[in-house]
């Protein structure tokens, strides 16, 4: 199974688990769907009864019907969009609970290697963008399709022949949906990398506000910030840009569609195998049919940059600790002892420990020298296995410190 695909049921299953809200809005695009038919039905009676042969009844009950109608449209709509709303901020309160509460628990390093604006980034954005992405397109594919089938539905019953010449090209409309789905997913993805690069340096600056004053740096922050602004900017116009390569394409399809339908109708009028109603109800409903098609051509759009994001949150809420805790437990002990211990910081080449052999004995006072960087942190952040060694042992009452609880620093300064 394709990475995409895994992402995709893993969403859907979030929205599963709200049943009676995703019934109830499945219902409600139904009947949205079955309104806009109707609409389009009533174009013929309207023609052909009202203005053709005066007919009365239908004067009165077509106006009515297009009121209920609407009014019933109407209210579907707002339960199945409020309906959805519910289980979008409801998957993104879980999201983003999932992902800080798997990363709270990662071991240190993993926050040495990463930066800050870059995780804060992925739990608010990246989750906010998921979650409307994959509502967006749940509607267009649920929604857009049953309205789409109503419409066509439609066509056929009021003249199946034209229904055949008029829909004949829509099949080609699936093309740019294959060729600019992979495009559009890797341009979000690092549209959203490159959004929590900005949001980290500008966290960096403004912690660091003292010394880019003290130095005079504001115009080199500026430069700097301006470019990363840029790249965003690129990356967004690139975005929209193949995002709008379908547009052209859909609208000559449209175009071509609408322009068969008018041209064999009217032969069908002129020779008497259509009434003028007819071919009106035909017509809008194939005027109708554009938007949800257009909408079904776009989703993917949606769904890729949704997968996009996806990629990202679900990187997060699987990735394991590297750092094992031991299972036994210790309150207090005499000596812990580094022996031939090798330590390097994350994306570094230099060892900040080479070889340190050293043992720390209770009641017993022991001074570590050095300038800034030496290592005298990195020991302490050793003994309570912020990280893990690279080479050599550290031993806690003469066992491997690996196989105890991890140990506070409480533990250490008593």
């Amino acid at each position: 199974m394709s990475e995409s695909r895994a992402h995709f049921i893993r969403i859907s299953k979030l929205f599963l688990e709200y049943k009676m809200k995703m019934i109830i809005a499945v219902f409600c695009m139904i009947i949205a769907a079955l309104c806009t038919g109707f609409h389009a039905w009533l174009v013929k009676p309207a023609l052909d009864q009202v203005l053709v042969n005066a007919n009365k009844f239908y004067l009165y009950f077509i106006p009515g019907a297009i009121l209920v109608t609407g009014l019933v449209k109407g209210l579907a709509s707002y339960i199945q969009v409020t309906s959805l709303q519910f289980m979008s901020h409801r998957i993104i309160e879980k999201l983003r609970r999932d992902v800080f509460h798997n990363l709270i628990n990662l071991h240190y390093g993993f926050f040495v290697q990463n930066k800050t604006g870059s995780l804060i980034t992925r739990i608010t954005t990246d989750t906010y963008y998921l979650s409307g992405a994959m509502a967006n397109t749940y509607t267009a594919l649920i929604k857009d399709s049953l309205t789409l089938l109503v419409l066509i539905g439609n066509m056929f019953y009021q003249n199946w022949k034209l229904a055949f010449i008029s829909i004949v090209v829509f099949p080609l409309a699936l093309i740019p949906v294959r060729v600019l789905g992979k495009k559009i997913r890797n341009i979000t993805k690092n549209l959203q990398h490159q959004i929590g690069n900005l949001a980290s340096n500008l966290e960096e600056i403004f912690k660091g506000i003292k010394n880019v004053k003290s130095f005079n740096a504001e115009q080199f922050e500026i430069s700097r910030i301006n470019k990363e602004i840029a790249t965003a900017r690129e990356l967004n116009f690139k975005q929209e840009k193949v995002t709008a390569r379908s547009r052209p394409f859909t609208e000559t399809l449209g175009s071509l569609a609408a322009g068969l339908a008018i041209f064999g109708g009217g032969v069908f009028v002129i020779n008497d195998n259509m009434t003028a109603g007819e071919l009106m109800s035909f017509l809008v409903s194939l005027m109708l049919a554009y938007a949800p098609l257009k909408n079904l051509i776009n989703v993917n759009v949606l769904l890729q940059g949704g997968l996009g994001a996806a990629s990202r949150i679900f990187e997060f809420i699987d990735m394991k600790n590297d750092i094992v805790e031991g299972r036994k437990t210790i309150k207090k002990f005499d000596e812990i002892q580094f022996k031939d211990v090798f330590f390097k910081y994350p994306n570094t080449e230099k060892n900040v420990l080479d070889g340190i052999n050293v043992s720390l004995i209770k009641n017993k006072k022991i001074a570590i020298v050095g300038p800034s960087g030496s290592g005298k942190s990195t020991l302490l952040a050793l003994m309570i296995r912020l990280f893990d060694l690279d080479n050599g042992k550290i031993y806690l009452e003469k066992k491997i410190l690996k196989i105890f609880v991890l140990i506070i620093y409480e533990v250490f300064l008593v």
